[in-house]
């Protein structure tokens, strides 16, 4: 029998970094079963993903790609260096005859253009006797770009760029990727699972992925996440920081930020972020050819997406003021900067209709920023007016 390749290509945001994350805990219990999952050591870490490797290994430009120069492995020489450790790991892991299924893991997969994925199969194909089979999961398209828009804000981006984007046709358009893996590796090893199914499975999507995809239904785990999305508040200070500083000039890292400079920020507590009914509603019109794709591809049927949308009302709430005023000490000058501002034009949005929370956002503004004229202005004006409500309510219950 052939040894068999599982390549689990995906897609973005459909649960993999927990599913990354299980696989690592049931490493022993896999292998006894004759089922390698890698565990690469990268830079002192155990890394579950296997997209840092594969993605780099077998695109175009390794030396371009986020995650390598983020590591330092930024110059043809250093990539061959890492990438020549990359492919002697992969060729001993695939050829140790305690393993009858090598299971790879990497949502960059579905990232590569279709050269990169001949380059993949050859790898495969006339290094080793082995069979391969492409496996994602898909989401519905508007809950999915949602979710990437969110992931790209974390790693840099910021909303409008990234609507406009979708609006040209950069993102969402899974059909021709997918096809690009049918003609490469043939429709037969090419296969789909609905997210939405998957994680309403007993114990969620791992246990889903372990039954329906590696055979196996006695190792079960818990259903639990990994990968957290952004709160309103949150997404709002990456989006303007990433916006008035991005993270990367020309590829490069820029030099007025850092990669992690932000990460403090990723857990803000706050409303669950939501984009408006019109990007859902025209996200299904303009994806429409799409959704049938992937009816007619695998059986997956979508409806138009409706969205509760968000109450403004229950925004920048006193929890999420104190957790800015705990880290902000802690964050550098620069994004500091960005969120007092942020903190004063939302009072400006506020101040007619909302004093109280008017005032709570000014004075957290003001306690970092005192000697700011405007600032102190638009604090005197709100206090006032915060003031003046508390007297005339006295006054009508006296």
């Amino acid at each position: 029998m052939n040894k068999k390749i599982i390549l689990h290509a995906g897609l973005h945001k459909t649960a993999s970094t927990s599913i990354q994350e299980a696989l690592k805990s049931a490493h022993d219990e896999l292998a006894q079963k004759r089922i390698a999952y890698p565990l690469l050591d990268i830079n002192g870490n155990v890394a579950s993903n296997h997209s840092f490797m594969m993605y780099s290994l077998f695109c175009n430009e390794p030396e371009k790609y986020h995650i390598n120069q983020k590591w330092g492995y930024n110059t043809a020489d250093k990539v061959k260096q890492l990438n020549d450790y990359y492919e002697q790991y992969l060729t001993n892991i695939i050829n140790d005859k305690a393993n009858d299924i090598v299971l790879i893991s990497a949502e960059d997969l579905f990232s590569l253009d279709k050269s990169s994925l001949i380059k993949l199969k050859s790898f495969l194909e006339e290094k080793f006797n082995v069979s391969i089979e492409i496996v994602f999961y898909v989401r519905h398209l508007c809950d999915y770009l949602q979710s990437v828009i969110q992931q790209r804000v974390k790693d840099g981006g910021w909303k409008e760029l990234l609507l406009s984007e979708i609006r040209h046709g950069h993102l969402g358009r899974v059909s021709d990727k997918i096809s690009q893996f049918d003609d490469v590796f043939g429709k037969d090893s090419v296969k789909a699972y609905k997210y939405e199914d998957a994680i309403k499975y007993p114990g969620g999507i791992i246990n889903h992925f372990l039954n329906n995809i590696l055979s196996v239904d006695d190792i079960r785990f818990d259903d639990v996440k990994y990968n957290h999305s952004l709160s309103f508040e949150s997404f709002a200070i990456h989006s303007k920081v990433n916006k008035k500083f991005p993270l990367y000039k020309d590829g490069v890292l820029s030099s007025e930020r850092k990669h992690d400079d932000l990460h403090l920020v990723v857990n803000l507590p706050g409303v669950k972020f939501c984009l408006e009914q019109s990007f859902f509603d025209r996200c299904y019109t303009d994806l429409f050819e799409e959704f049938k794709f992937l009816n007619q591809r695998f059986d997956i049927e979508y409806a138009p997406k409706v969205c509760a949308g968000i109450n403004k009302q229950e925004t920048w709430s006193e929890s999420t003021l104190s957790y800015l005023d705990m880290i902000i000490p802690s964050l550098s000058s620069l994004v500091q900067k960005e969120i007092i501002d942020l903190l004063r034009d939302q009072c400006v949005i506020y101040k007619d209709n909302d004093a109280e929370k008017a005032f709570n956002l000014i004075a957290l503004a003001f306690k970092y920023r005192s000697s700011g004229p405007k600032i102190k202005s638009i604090y005197d004006e709100v206090f006032a007016k915060l003031n003046n409500n508390v007297v005339g309510e006295a006054l009508h219950h006296g």
